[in-house]
């Protein structure tokens, strides 16, 4: 008789039990420049793809100075 091993199968995840009433994280600066920028760029280059359009984003918070980047990390009106 062969005996059954313990632990996951293999290949198989646990999924978490989520509470759903638990509060959301809040978003870092780079997401909020990139939900404030990606609008204007993807208006200036239409035909550019989404993956496209994050890289450009990302090089251009590469470039901005620290001082820039605090202004989304608070949230302070621009």
């Amino acid at each position: 008789m062969q005996r059954k091993k313990g632990g996951w199968p293999k290949g198989k995840k646990r999924k978490r039990a989520r509470d759903l009433n638990a509060p959301k994280q809040p978003l870092t600066g780079y997401v909020r420049f990139l939900n404030d920028r990606r609008e204007k760029i993807r208006a200036d280059n239409p035909t550019l793809t989404f993956s496209e359009i994050t890289k450009l984003l990302g090089a251009e918070w590469t470039k901005l100075p620290a001082d820039e980047k605090q202004v989304f990390a608070f949230n302070i009106d621009r």
